[in-house]
């Protein structure tokens, strides 16, 4: 039941990325502020400047 529930809800392995720091346990703000960027690019579509 486990494996069928985690097909039907999971993130598509194609999807998934580890990022991994050399941090500790905070990542940097410049860093958190890039990959959310990135993440909102791929997901919602890129920001229009002209607006």
């Amino acid at each position: 039941m486990k494996e069928y529930s985690t097909q039907l809800l999971g993130t598509l392995r194609e999807h998934k990325k580890m990022i991994l720091y050399n941090e500790g346990h905070r990542v940097s703000r410049n860093e958190m502020i890039k990959e959310t960027q990135s993440w909102r690019d791929t997901y919602l579509g890129p920001v229009d400047p002209g607006i």
